[in-house]
Parts: structure tokens; C-alpha cells; sequence
């Protein structure tokens, strides 16, 4: 069911030769399917791929890594750790979701809620780096940035990505 749901990649053309942009890309449309199929990544994983679609997905990256000096044990390295991040990514955002509506549904807001709940924890003696993210970010955000997991999930994409360039390009020496 989780292999129908995923279907097939449907981004552009992996053989343009830029690997960053065709991984971000296959990165991308994986998480659409996630935002689609918000439960996809609820799906415990018992073994390794063997279905079609995931096939397809494997089978994409491969082609869009082909031309990179990664050795094929790296490659495979490298798609797990992008779909990694993007199955972890998916699954925070949806639990995060679940947890909003149920304090909605309650009469609450749960980003409020968490914001007064760490005011009140985070002690600047014992936490005085959290403390100022708190004070500084948390607590001055006026309203709550819609897109601030998407951000979020793009930085970590984006760090992953450049450590996948410097060992290509450490390859390539």
C-alpha cells in the first residue's frame, strides 16, 4: 500500500549532470508524496526496499549520482541519508500537525502552549544558550512562520548536500 502510494518519481530528468539539483529534486518530490500521503513515513521500516516504486526512487538517484566518483556502496549511503532526513522531516511535520489540531480541538494553541511552557522551564543558568533562543526567537516571534519547518527542512537538506560535495569533490582529487 505504501508502494502505491508513492508511485513512481515523477521529477525532471535525472541525466542533466547536476547531481545537487537532481537530488534536490528527487528530495523534493519524495516529500511532496510524503505532504500527500502524510502517513507513509509512519510505516515502520522491517527490510529493504524491494518494491517497484521504491525501486523507482533507488533507481532515480542512482541515475542522478551515475556520474559523480562515489563508489556504489557510497551512492546507496547517500540516497539513505536523504531519505532519511526527508522520511524524518515528513514524520515530525505530521505529528507536529497531530498534536496542533488535538490542542485546537481542546480550545488551545499548541505553539502558545510550548512557547509559555519553555518561558517558564528553560533556566538561563543551567540552559543559557537555549535561553537565548527562546527569548530571542521563540518568545519574539509574533505570529508563528508557516513555513519555519520548511526552512528548517531545506537547511538540513542543503548541509547534507554540501557534505555529499566535499566527498565528490574529494573523489574527484
Amino acid at each position: 500500500m505504501a508502494d502505491a502510494a508513492l508511485g513512481e518519481p515523477d521529477v525532471p530528468d535525472p541525466l542533466g549532470g547536476d547531481w545537487r539539483a537532481g537530488l534536490a529534486a528527487w528530495a523534493a518530490g519524495a516529500a511532496d508524496r510524503y505532504r500527500r500521503h502524510p502517513w507513509i513515513p509512519e510505516v515502520p521500516v522491517s527490510r529493504l526496499p524491494v518494491m517497484p516504486c521504491n525501486l523507482a526512487w533507488i533507481e532515480y538517484a542512482l541515475r542522478v549520482l551515475a556520474s559523480t566518483p562515489l563508489a556504489p556502496p557510497e551512492k546507496l549511503a547517500v540516497i539513505a541519508l536523504v531519505t532519511g532526513h526527508v522520511r524524518n522531516e515528513a514524520a515530525t511535520r505530521t505529528q507536529l500537525a497531530h498534536g496542533r489540531a488535538r490542542a485546537a480541538a481542546a480550545g488551545g494553541d499548541a505553539d502558545d502552549a510550548y512557547a509559555r511552557t519553555l518561558d517558564a522551564v528553560v533556566d538561563a543558568d543551567r540552559f543559557p544558550e537555549l535561553r537565548g533562543v527562546v527569548d530571542g526567537y521563540i518568545l519574539a516571534a509574533t505570529t508563528p512562520a508557516p513555513d519555519a519547518a520548511e526552512e528548517m527542512a531545506d537547511f538540513g537538506l542543503d548541509r547534507i548536500l554540501d557534505g555529499i560535495a566535499s566527498l565528490i569533490d574529494r573523489r574527484s582529487r
